[in-house]
């Protein structure tokens, strides 16, 4: 398995000032060189949604409301860098962040952005397109392109360089515009997903493992993560792996004996990046395999970090014919305060090999749930 993107994994546009001012479609800087924050705040052209952020201020502004965000925009090698998960969040989407493919996946209403490091081949809704600049990590954070994003999600972008803000606009006019052209199939979708991807409260944290495996050989991508994944697109949750900082071998028996060893010393490893603000999220979805009866270590590690008082704890597993186990009782043992759910239990094997079967064992749970 490749390693996952360490430090803050945080998820970062990346935005031309050259391009910007150069465009034809785009408003040029000296047009806009004498906007400020409060005109765009207070302009009679008021915008459905309207984003503002500066460089180097950690607070960013949406619909004139101000809000902390984890990482100020800076300007590096000409470009501006811009938190995207603030972003994407603001606008009521999602982000999904696969390390093994290293491909980044942004979701918007009903459409869907793919990208892939060092690679200028994007995707929106399957359909390829060639970019200027390709994503690419600079400094252990995660670069990607704004005008391809922007103009694929409909919105509009906007440099100010005297006052040095990025002002990202959503016209109200546009949006009536896409949701009269859209099907009623998509609208209907949208709708019956709208309380979970519009509040952004879902996390969906899981612990899973590729390379060799019991009964499904060697993998490109663990059980547990492909339920995941299938969970994130029925809730529109954020999905977060928890990995230790010194990966598993990748030798099934290698992998065994190390993780034997971890069990009968109730080791704790160390984790490769935590979670931003667990306070953001009320519902937790919380995936693992089931190994000799129990959640491997690096879970426990992950329980222990946070306080889950007064959040909901909805438990998934993988496993070859053990069940949940008695792993929803160490749970909630570990996470006092938190309403601990019953739990999902699928195979392994069901998950990696019939994932048709999979995805309606996942959807046919989740109605029956009924969080969202």
């Amino acid at each position: 398995m490749k390693r996952i993107i360490s430090f803050f994994m945080a998820f970062i546009l990346v935005f031309s000032l050259s391009g910007c001012a150069n465009a034809e479609e785009n408003t040029s800087i000296d047009e806009i060189s004498e906007v400020t924050a409060d005109s765009y705040s207070n302009s009679e052209n008021i915008a459905e949604l309207e984003l503002v952020l500066q460089i180097d201020s950690s607070v960013m502004t949406v619909n004139g409301e101000e809000t902390e965000i984890d990482s100020a925009p800076i300007i590096t090698e000409g470009r501006t860098l811009v938190p995207i998960r603030a972003i994407i969040e603001a606008i009521g989407g999602s982000i999904n962040w696969n390390s093994d493919t290293q491909t980044a996946e942004l979701t918007y209403n009903s459409n869907t952005i793919g990208l892939t490091i060092d690679s200028s081949t994007a995707y929106f809704n399957e359909t390829p397109s060639e970019l200027d600049v390709a994503p690419k990590v600079v400094n252990e954070r995660i670069m990607l392109p704004i005008r391809f994003i922007a103009e694929n999600f409909e919105f509009d972008v906007e440099w100010d360089s005297e006052n040095q803000y990025i002002i990202i606009t959503k016209d109200s006019k546009n949006t009536a515009e896409t949701d009269e052209i859209a099907s009623a199939d998509t609208v209907e979708a949208a709708e019956s997903n709208s309380d979970s991807k519009e509040t952004g409260n879902i996390l969906i944290a899981y612990f899973s493992r590729a390379d060799e495996n019991y009964n499904v050989g060697v993998i490109e991508k663990g059980n547990t993560e492909i339920i995941a994944e299938l969970i994130a697109e029925e809730t529109g949750g954020y999905l977060f792996k928890i990995e230790r900082t010194t990966p598993y071998p990748e030798n099934y028996d290698e992998c065994t004996e190390e993780a034997q060893r971890e069990k009968q010393e109730n080791a704790r490893p160390e984790l490769v990046s935590p979670i931003e603000s667990i306070e953001d999220y009320d519902i937790i979805y919380l995936g693992y395999p089931i190994w000799w009866g129990d959640m491997p270590m690096a879970v426990y590690t992950f329980m222990e970090s946070y306080d889950f008082t007064g959040k909901t704890i909805v438990p998934f597993c993988t496993n070859e014919g053990s069940g949940i186990s008695s792993t929803v009782s160490s749970i909630s043992e570990k996470c006092p305060g938190a309403d601990v759910t019953e739990g999902f239990a699928i195979r392994g094997t069901t998950a990696q090999n019939s994932q048709d079967e999979a995805r309606a064992a996942v959807i046919q749970w989740l109605e029956e749930l009924n969080l969202n």
